[in-house]
């Protein structure tokens, strides 16, 4: 560790310590100063930024270069570094502490009336914003190893300003149902990660490198390796939030349940192009995994989209989402499949050399996830009016007859994909389609024959 480094490490102590003397005197908790010291933390990371950029640029002026530094340009650097670091630092822990409290309203159906207790606030917004700049004007250096936390800046930022408002209201029956804000923090960092995809790419692209030459340089592997893991991060998030809204489907004052489905089709769409992106820049599994796996869920809520907004009661509504999320995630696994083939039918003599050849296995796992995704869905589909806590038949002739087609599909495309890949554990789910097929007529004979005496 330098000498510049220990010096921007001391004073952003000094700031800190500063900030809690001060708000002891005034007889405020230590929780109620950290608005005060992180936005300090901020404008003097901004500060130091702007001075470090300055002198980059001077020296660049003179020289022609920007590889030399003045130990004043170097001293600003480590002190924009340390002290922009801090602000994320408590930004994350007191965004933790927020979200742990809006799983403890959901828990007990009871939102609070403040968030401002442990410092969260609207004033938080503020010095993300400064330290969002402070990061850009640092990484407009070319200075490359600080995109992941500009990154960072920009995701926390985002989540800081949905979970201002509340996630969740409480019924006049007693229950619970979400708000729009969950929609727009989903909205909101699946564009964050693809807007980062595109800008990485785009600057790899400018400066010449290619997928080959990104793996071996050693000096972009630290940079890279952060930006990635803060992408894998963000795209966790986008998974999780999705998977609960196909879950609980939510209504929205204007557009009802098919805006908020198309809100969710169209961010895990844009999500899968950043995960994907940032596969052909830099070969990676996960995001490889990741950008499926959001496919997939889009095309189930894109499917959902589809639905007429009644019934609007949700036990009366499931079986209907599960008949057409099992049709969406059959399309999945026919799709998945068919792309395995056809990029297995390139192989040059068994090599894989390109991102799409390498991506035949991960198109055949999720084709697989995808299939027992929809047998589940259809087990449940087949003994949901017999579970305790719901009140409904589902014995029309519109649903006897989606249903059984939705089924009849699933066990085609099984069997399809037995012939074409091979494997037994097709026929096996095929076997298991057909049980939970039989089991959806048994479960709606008896109310439907009443129908006819």
């Amino acid at each position: 560790m330098s000498v510049q480094a220990y010096l921007g490490l001391s004073v952003a102590v000094t700031i800190a310590v500063a900030g809690a003397a001060v708000a002891g005197r005034r007889g405020q908790s230590l929780s109620e100063a950290v608005p005060y010291i992180g936005f300090a933390c901020a404008l003097l990371s901004l500060g130091c930024s702007g001075w470090t950029a300055w002198v980059a640029r001077g020296v660049a002026a003179e020289s022609g270069t920007r590889s030399t530094h003045t130990r004043g340009q170097q001293f600003g650097y480590v002190l924009a570094v340390v002290a922009g670091t801090a602000v994320l630092v408590v930004s994350a822990a007191v965004l933790s502490i927020r979200v742990a409290h809006v799983a403890l309203e959901l828990a007990y159906i009871s939102p609070a009336s403040s968030v401002s207790g442990f410092g969260y606030g609207p004033h938080g917004l503020l010095s993300l914003v400064v330290t969002l700049a402070s990061g850009a004007v640092l990484v407009s250096t070319r200075d490359s190893r600080l995109a992941a936390g500009v990154y960072a800046a920009a995701v926390l930022l985002a989540a800081w300003a949905c979970l201002l408002f509340p996630m969740f209201r409480v019924l006049t029956t007693g229950g619970v149902s979400q708000t729009g804000a969950l929609l727009a923090m989903l909205v909101c960092l699946a564009t964050i990660l693809a807007a980062a995809a595109t800008i990485s790419r785009v600057v790899d692209r400018r400066r010449g490198m290619t997928l080959a030459n990104l793996n071996t340089r050693s000096d972009s592997v630290p940079s890279r390796i952060a930006l990635r893991v803060c992408g894998g991060v963000t795209a966790v998030a986008v998974i999780l939030l999705v998977g609960y809204q196909l879950a609980v489907p939510m209504a929205l004052a204007r557009g009802g349940f098919r805006v908020a489905a198309l809100g969710v089709a169209g961010s895990s769409a844009v999500a899968a192009l950043g995960c994907f992106l940032f596969t052909a820049q830099f070969w990676s599994a996960r995001f490889t995994d990741a950008g499926m796996a959001l496919s997939s869920l889009a095309l189930c809520a894109g499917s959902l989209s589809l639905l007429p907004g009644r019934p609007e009661a949700l036990t009366e509504r499931y079986p209907i989402i599960f008949n057409t999320m099992m049709v969406a995630l059959a399309l999945a696994v026919a799709a998945w499949t068919w792309l395995a083939i056809s990029w297995g039918q390139q192989l040059p003599e068994g090599s894989l050399s390109t991102t799409a050849e390498r991506m035949i296995p991960h198109a055949k796992r999720f084709a697989f996830v995808n299939a027992v995704l929809a047998l589940t869905l259809g087990g449940l589909m087949a003994l949901w009016p017999r579970m305790r806590s719901v009140a409904i038949t589902d014995d029309s002739i519109g649903r006897v007859a989606a249903g059984f087609g939705a089924n009849l599909f699933l066990l085609l495309v099984m069997l399809w994909c037995a012939r074409r890949l091979k494997r037994l554990t097709y026929h096996i789910l095929a076997m298991f389609v057909l049980v939970s097929t039989v089991g959806f007529m048994i479960m709606r004979i008896h109310p439907f024959t009443l129908r006819f005496g």
